[in-house]
């Protein structure tokens, strides 16, 4: 039935890596519930059973939220339950323990921010197995006595064990299958995060706009329904590779350009790396796959259009170079590449916009799109065509927000005597000054 599920839902067939921890993950739930469960069977009866049971499917299923897929976390949730609960003398509060605890788990794990977090799991899920504990002696007619001395006892424990496991074995397999999960993506997007405190340093206008392309990049995402978090963490690490040389990029420049000096061939020589090195800066640092792809793919194989027709205009003899000024790729392969490409590229070019108005930013907003979508840059992502007229609304929002007219303030009776006196100021008031 599993089998048939997945292959029904395509969820994680076609991924070995991800098979292969699915297989993992069930077969050290069922391994630990084995071991406990021959320990303690001379000493629990059935239902004490269920408890020990309980602790493997709850932490299994997390796993699976948190590493694989929120679908099939709720399939092997219901299909563990059933099969324990069958197994175990067809008990139905064994059953009911086991799903509405597993429910609130995964509710409670899809909040989770950080891994201290689970502190918040740890008391949801102890108060949700002590009523329901209670409920069933009340129902099955068990002394009060028996209730809080017995069953709550061993139903208390089945929830610290089972954040316990999770907790250990998420950070390892976490780890070892490179998995990006939201708690992973939480902790790169921190400001913090020694890679990003790298490129606001070096790269401060690099940092600037990768905060801004988040930001509409976000919002794009939200808009069709694609991995929001990972569409943020993608954007603020997309041009990471600037840090090698971040004079040779525009936002960076603070006097004369450096490509004034140097041949247009030189120039996307040094524009392009930034993608490559990007990559090699990602893996360093330890960055999931998903995010590399992300950094890999946010330019596809568009044109270098600036230095191609500098080229263009000095060598109108000779042709077919096209490819040397493009990027290398891929192009992208998932809607966040997509969304990742599209914001960089409008929210670069808004910077160049002279008084935007709404219908400038419309019309950029709607050139830039219709270019990519002609130059086949959204060929090998499932994006639709739909998907990218929400996308460009969003773009157009969001730049209006950004660009908005700003008030021009009167100079100051300070700031208009510093500008008669300029540096001249041996005549001002220390004490009206301070």
């Amino acid at each position: 039935y599993v089998v048939i599920f997945l292959r029904k839902y395509n969820l994680i067939l076609s991924d070995y890596h991800k098979s292969l921890l699915l297989g993992i993950i069930l077969v050290f739930s069922m391994l630990g519930f084995w071991i406990m469960g021959s320990i303690l069977i001379n000493t629990f009866d059935n239902y004490r059973l269920g408890y020990i049971a309980i602790i493997w499917i709850i932490s299994s299923v997390m796993l699976i939220y948190n590493l694989l897929s929120r679908y099939l976390a709720f399939f092997i949730l219901a299909f563990l339950s059933v099969i324990i609960g069958y197994s175990l003398g067809n008990d139905i509060r064994i059953i009911s323990l086991s799903i509405i605890t597993g429910m609130c788990a995964l509710w409670a794990v899809s909040k989770i921010r950080a891994r201290s977090d689970l502190i918040f799991i740890f008391i949801l899920l102890t108060f949700v197995t002590v009523i329901q504990v209670f409920i069933f002696g009340l129902i099955y007619n068990e002394s009060f006595r028996n209730i809080f001395t017995d069953n709550i006892k061993y139903a208390s424990f089945t929830v610290p064990s089972s954040c316990l496991v999770y907790y250990i074995f998420s950070g390892l397999l976490e780890r070892f299958f490179d998995c990006a999960t939201d708690m992973k993506l939480i902790e790169l997007s921190n400001s913090n995060n020694l890679l990003l405190k790298n490129l606001a340093l070096k790269a401060p206008g690099t940092y600037i706009h990768s905060v801004a392309v988040a930001y509409i990049a976000e919002a794009c995402a939200e808009a069709i329904d694609a991995d929001v978090l990972l569409t943020r963490v993608g954007s603020y690490y997309h041009d990471i590779g600037k840090i090698n040389n971040p004079q040779y990029f525009i936002e960076n420049q603070y006097n004369d350009n450096i490509h004034d000096g140097i041949s247009p061939q030189l120039s996307v020589m040094v524009i392009r790396s930034h993608v490559k090195l990007g990559a090699i800066y990602a893996k360093k640092y330890k960055l999931p796959t998903k995010v590399i792809n992300l950094i890999k793919e946010h330019h596809g194989t568009g044109l270098v259009s600036f230095f191609y027709q500098q080229f263009n205009d000095n060598n109108t003899d000779i042709v077919n170079v096209e490819s040397q000024f493009r990027y290398e790729g891929p192009k992208p392969k998932s809607k966040e590449a997509a969304i990742i490409m599209i914001a960089d590229s409008v929210e670069a070019a808004s910077r160049s916009l002279k008084s935007p108005t709404p219908n400038k930013i419309e019309t950029m907003v709607n050139s830039i799109v219709s270019g990519k979508l002609g130059d086949g840059q959204f060929n090998d992502c499932p994006l639709t065509l739909a998907d990218i007229s929400k996308i460009k609304l969003v773009c157009i929002k969001s730049l209006m927000h950004t660009l908005h007219k700003r008030i021009e303030y009167p100079q100051s009776v300070n700031s208009k005597r510093y500008d008669n006196k300029s540096n001249d100021l041996s005549d001002l008031n220390p004490k009206e000054e301070a």
